[in-house]
């Protein structure tokens, strides 16, 4: 069952959009859309929820309204009150909100890619990540960490234990281009796939099937907001 879902942010929301928005989101959403300190990461919020509503709704036949999130005990949402088992996760960096629904537990992260100093692997990937890494042509280092960065953040996401699992306590091996594993035998129920969504970021799905679409479903702004994607 799983599915993918893209909105891209390529315009600034309109402030009344925001509004009907803010209004149609839970008070939980709402209080959090209020902590951020700008308007933008504000929407991403607002947005994220409504994606995840709306994709739920599909697949249950309930209302968009009538959805109820609760938490475990690390943070990750999940649906209550299904008929069926429901996982959900939601990710967004800069113009890109991503979601994944799966009837097994599922993990997203989508990173725009920005330079920065790959010395940080040595804090967050195993020794033999870094090996990889740092084995690669200079031209490549750039790219291929943010696969490793996303490809573990969906997984501890999957998981639902979030960052109380060390980014450096598992080890993932690509198998080919999109695909990969984790070689620890104790983690080799989840598969993961990368995708290609913008050439300025990474993104990647984890779940507990080896099996995966072979697109993302892109969302605008506009049909989301009328409910009618």
């Amino acid at each position: 069952m799983l599915q993918i879902f893209a909105v891209p942010m390529k315009e600034r929301m309109s402030k009344a959009a925001f509004n009907r928005l803010m209004d149609e989101s839970s008070l939980e959403r709402q209080a959090k859309a209020r902590r951020f300190i700008k308007c933008e990461d504000a929407a991403r919020s607002l947005i994220g929820e409504r994606l995840a509503r709306e994709v739920i709704a599909r697949h249950t036949g309930m209302s968009v309204f009538d959805i109820r999130f609760e938490a475990n005990k690390y943070g990750k949402p999940h649906v209550r009150d299904t008929r069926e088992a429901i996982y959900f996760n939601l990710s967004h960096s800069a113009e890109w909100i991503v979601c994944a629904i799966d009837h097994w537990p599922v993990g997203i992260d989508v990173e725009q890619i920005n330079p920065i100093d790959l010395q940080i692997a040595n804090q967050f990937f195993s020794e033999r990540e870094c090996a990889q890494l740092m084995s690669l042509p200079s031209e490549q280092r750039l790219s291929y960490f943010f696969e490793l960065w996303t490809m573990k953040e969906s997984y501890i996401k999957a998981d639902g234990r979030g960052l109380s699992i060390p980014l450096n306590s598992f080890t993932i091996q690509k198998n080919g281009a999109t695909s990969a594993h984790i070689t620890e035998e104790r983690l080799s129920g989840y598969y993961f796939k990368l995708y290609d969504i913008d050439p300025a970021y990474k993104l990647a799905v984890c779940r507990m099937r080896a099996e995966f679409p072979e697109s993302i479903t892109i969302v605008e702004l506009s049909s989301l907001l009328i409910s009618v994607f």
